[in-house]
């Protein structure tokens, strides 16, 4: 899917993408260390590097917790549990007043994300065969990739539409669509 859309993208820069681009003569060859330097607000750059270094790095963070839960309880019991809460924050979301309301409810998605994403790993590590576990992760992060691309259209088509508060109210409503979808597929192999 993902080497379709990248195919895609491919064929349109090709055919409708014309630039006019001449190349100076005059113009110096700037090394590696020059980008930082003939930058006009490195630091607010760097600082936002770091910033999403940090998001990452903290959204990351309490992922053991819910990997030692799932240890305990069950992966799928996690991963479902991790679902259903998500839309239960989800739900709420499309009726906040203010910023706050939304940026609290946004730190209780991060903690779901934090449950989701090493349930799904740990499912597919224990679901598939070991000699192609390598192809089966590189799918895995094929998929992640096409909903980092999905998502931000499905959402700017549904505000397009609906407004935003129908974006949460559409999203509880595909992840509700998941959950029942997960409890279906990991009820046979967890009985």
């Amino acid at each position: 899917m993902t080497g379709i859309c990248l195919f895609l993208s491919f064929l349109l820069v090709l055919f409708f993408v014309h630039e006019h681009f001449t190349v100076s003569i005059n113009s110096k060859k700037r090394s590696s260390g020059s980008f930082f330097s003939s930058m006009p607000n490195k630091q607010i750059i760097l600082g936002m590097f770091l910033t999403t270094m940090i998001i990452q790095a903290s959204n990351n963070s309490i992922e053991p917790i819910f990997g030692r839960l799932g240890d305990r309880w069950g992966t799928h019991w996690i991963l479902l549990g991790g679902l259903i809460f998500s839309i239960l924050v989800f739900i709420p979301m499309a009726f906040v007043q203010n910023v706050w309301e939304l940026g609290g409810l946004r730190l209780l998605i991060g903690i779901s994300d934090a449950a989701l994403i090493p349930s799904v790993q740990t499912i597919l590590a224990k679901t598939s065969p070991h000699r192609i576990m390598g192809e089966v992760f590189s799918w895995n992060q094929s998929f992640q990739a096409v909903g980092n691309v999905v998502g931000p259209q499905i959402g700017s088509t549904v505000t397009s539409f609906l407004g935003y508060r129908g974006v949460f109210l559409s999203t509880a409503f595909l992840v509700l669509i998941n959950l029942f979808s997960v409890f279906k597929q990991t009820k046979s192999f967890y009985q």
